[in-house]
């Protein structure tokens, strides 16, 4: 009698990946500089680009670390963002980017095209309610 073969389960493979945000770096000691960093940027960058007054809610790696501890620790490669900024526009930024449509430098949340950007998306919530 035949064997079937393994099943592929792409959902399985993903979770197999995933690793926890303690083992990307982000330990105690991050949690610190992370707090400090809030405290003397308290506003989100993105929002203060397009008009608005926003706490900062997150530290962001403009340029994802994805390890390197260089990039993790570089005081220089953070921007304080409210969650939105970090969750809609962020994320589209890093697929551009992944892609090679944009360069390092607009991957800041003040750039012109994440500005662009986080307008079109305000535009979008605001007809149908911000998403928070």
């Amino acid at each position: 009698m035949p064997i079937r073969p393994p099943v592929h389960n792409p959902y399985n493979a993903a979770r197999e990946r995933q690793t926890n945000a303690r083992q990307q770096g982000y330990t105690p000691q991050w949690d610190k500089v992370s707090k400090l960093y809030r405290a003397q940027h308290p506003l989100c960058l993105g929002c203060e680009a397009i008009g608005d007054i926003t706490p900062a809610q997150c530290v962001d790696h403009v340029i994802p670390h994805r390890g390197n501890a260089a990039l993790m620790w570089d005081m220089g490669n953070l921007q304080p963002l409210c969650r939105w900024h970090h969750d809609m526009i962020k994320q589209q930024l890093e697929i551009m980017h992944m892609r090679g449509e944009i360069t390092d430098h607009d991957l800041r949340i003040d750039s012109p095209i994440a500005v662009r950007i986080s307008r079109k998306f305000r535009e979008k919530d605001r007809g149908g309610g911000r998403i928070s």
